[in-house]
């Protein structure tokens, strides 16, 4: 089973700039509860926040009502998720021999 963390919503454009701190603080906490989660259950975790900070034009990958992702921004999603899972459940295994 596979989680994500939330990606820096303060980035998207239909946040207020008064709120994108609170936003972006709000997140990190969150971010911090599905790490533990994942961690206590053992779970893939598909980490979208760090990624999506550094990410440029950031406004090229939401959609026209300023808030979700557009058609190139939800490509860009499913082709990092995908990395992430096929590296994460195909890498070797540690061999341990006794």
């Amino acid at each position: 089973i596979a989680i994500t963390t939330l990606p820096d919503i303060a980035k998207v454009p239909a946040i207020p700039k008064i709120l994108k701190w609170y936003v972006r603080y709000r997140t990190l906490q969150f971010n911090k509860i599905i790490q533990s989660v994942a961690q206590d259950n053992q779970l893939i975790v598909c980490d979208l926040y760090h990624p999506s900070r550094l990410l440029t034009n950031f406004d090229r990958y939401i959609a026209e009502d300023n808030l979700h992702l557009s058609d190139e921004g939800y490509n860009l999603w499913a082709n990092y998720l995908f990395g992430i899972l096929d590296y994460k459940l195909l890498q070797p295994k540690s061999w341990s021999f006794s």
